[in-house]
């Protein structure tokens, strides 16, 4: 959902839509880079009320050669942006990494 011609509503708040594209354009620049490495790739939308939140999955081999499931999110701390945080949340949120890898 659009504010503004300028804003985007998403889960992490209002963001500038250049910077929610250039987001989304690194996302996908990563995950062709992956797939170019053999690796499989994909982006993955959820919807929610609150907006929509996109990170990056992966399917790789472990040191056993069995397949794990990666995810990526190459703007984490975003995610937790407030738009009056306390000085204390604001604190804390900074100390969150900007990218978070996970796995199953």
């Amino acid at each position: 959902m659009c504010r503004d011609v300028t804003t985007l509503q998403c889960i992490h708040g209002n963001i500038p839509i250049r910077d929610y594209e250039k987001t989304t354009s690194l996302r996908k620049w990563l995950v062709m880079k992956l797939k170019m490495d053999g690796l499989v790739a994909w982006v993955t939308f959820l919807g929610c009320p609150a907006g929509e939140y996109e990170y990056i999955d992966i399917i790789a081999d472990d040191e056993n050669g069995n397949p794990t499931k990666l995810i990526v999110d190459i703007d984490f701390r975003s995610q937790f942006e407030l738009a009056r945080p306390t000085q204390t949340y604001k604190e804390r949120t900074d100390t969150l990494p900007a990218l978070h890898l996970c796995w199953d």
